[in-house]
């Protein structure tokens, strides 16, 4: 049976220990970003691919006859793979959950840590050849406020309780083990000092944290979102931002790559990281291992 990985990263490559090259060891993996038409060349003949950023259309499903099974690198299968097409073909698509659950909790935090205390600008600043401090304000004793109770709003409300923030929350149906004091989404904005996003993107959800919303974060608030660019109407949070009242830790945005010049990158009141909450070794691996198993039980 052919099984193909044809979009492997030099990161991915590097988590292939022994141990878990020993899961799938017939897998083809190819150190390649091949697009679409590379890909459909690479899986001729595949039962099974292991994928991670490669967009899989009705056309490319269609020109592998062969194809089975997808495994996916990834938790939002949906905005990668054409979902329908794959059914109709019997292509079952698998997703990654869990994964760097904690990993992104860690990367709120520090986004929380940079924003309060300032961090990143004073490190612009001494790499300029300046000496100023910057005010800065604690952690602990602060009102944390965590939209969406999932499995990294769980990873970052144990983290916000042990630095000793007052950790309230919302989730859409709310959880009888909540990790944290429920409050009501647009309660938990106005009464934080922090407010961090942790909401899946949906048509529910997209632009949820709309101008109304966002005028009702506190004076001197930090919003943090490490879920999704489209949950915040990014005109609105920059004009919020230029008033000066507002710091945000931003790393997903509306359009990935940011451009060059975008307007994010020029305001002081914003810390910026390119989608990399999850990227670290450990989660790396985790999610490297997960999919192959996922490949190699579904199609044994």
């Amino acid at each position: 049976m052919k099984l193909a990985f044809p979009d492997c990263s030099a990161e991915m490559a590097a988590a292939f220990d022994p141990e878990i090259r020993a899961l799938l060891p017939t897998l083809d993996v190819r150190l390649a970003e091949p697009g679409a038409e590379g890909l459909v060349a690479a899986a001729q003949g595949c039962a099974g691919l292991v994928l991670l950023r490669t967009k899989v259309d009705a056309r490319t499903l269609a020109a592998l006859p062969d194809l089975r099974v997808i495994s996916y690198l990834s938790t939002g299968v949906g905005s990668w793979v054409d979902l329908a097409a794959a059914q109709a073909r019997g292509i079952a698509v698998h997703r990654v959950k869990g994964y760097g659950d904690g990993s992104v909790a860690e990367h709120a935090l520090g986004l929380i840590f940079a924003a309060r205390r300032g961090i990143a600008a004073m490190d612009r600043g001494m790499r300029a050849g300046q000496w100023a401090p910057q005010l800065g304000r604690d952690i602990a004793g602060a009102r944390l406020g965590i939209l969406g109770l999932g499995g990294v709003g769980r990873a970052l409300a144990v983290l916000g309780k042990a630095v000793g923030c007052e950790v309230v929350g919302w989730n859409r149906s709310p959880p009888p083990d909540a990790p944290c004091t429920l409050l009501e989404f647009d309660e938990v904005l106005a009464t934080s000092d922090i407010v961090s996003l942790h909401l899946g993107l949906y048509e529910s959800t997209r632009g949820i944290i709309n101008r109304q919303r966002i005028a009702l974060l506190k004076s001197g608030a930090v919003l943090v979102n490490t879920a999704r660019g489209g949950l915040v109407d990014e005109e609105a949070l920059v004009a919020r931002l230029r008033k000066g009242d507002l710091h945000a830790g931003l790393d997903v945005f509306a359009q990935e790559p940011l451009p060059p010049g975008h307007v994010l990158t020029t305001l002081d009141s914003v810390t910026l990281s390119p989608h990399a909450a999850w990227f670290t070794v450990e989660a790396t691996r985790r999610l490297l291992r997960a999919g192959i198993v996922s490949l190699r039980d579904a199609l044994s």
